[in-house]
């Protein structure tokens, strides 16, 4: 269920993404973010209850393309980076047993 999870949209900032070298123009980053089910699941092999665990990851990405300034040199040069565009709750493992009935 992606009920709650989408893409979640950052500051306009300017970010360094390489050592000494900075957006020349404030990014917007996003990110995955939001609600997914999780829960208790009974195992009928091993009698105990486990947990079924779903957290809100990136399913897509793209390559936006900006210009970063070196902050020593004031040289630029063409910088991608991947961005999310799509977000969905994956299955991730959850740690430890619940207590036995």
């Amino acid at each position: 269920d992606n009920k709650g999870c989408g893409i979640e949209l950052g500051r306009n900032e300017i970010v360094e993404f390489e050592a000494g070298w900075f957006s020349t123009n404030p990014v917007q980053l996003k990110r995955c973010g939001g609600e997914c089910i999780s829960g208790s699941v009974f195992d009928e092999l091993s009698g105990v209850f486990g947990k079924s665990c779903n957290c809100c990851s990136v399913q897509e990405y793209e390559d936006d393309i900006i210009e970063l300034t070196n902050s020593t040199s004031g040289e630029t040069k063409e910088f991608t980076f991947r961005q999310p565009v799509l977000c969905s709750c994956a299955v991730t493992q959850c740690q430890g047993l619940e207590d036995e009935l």
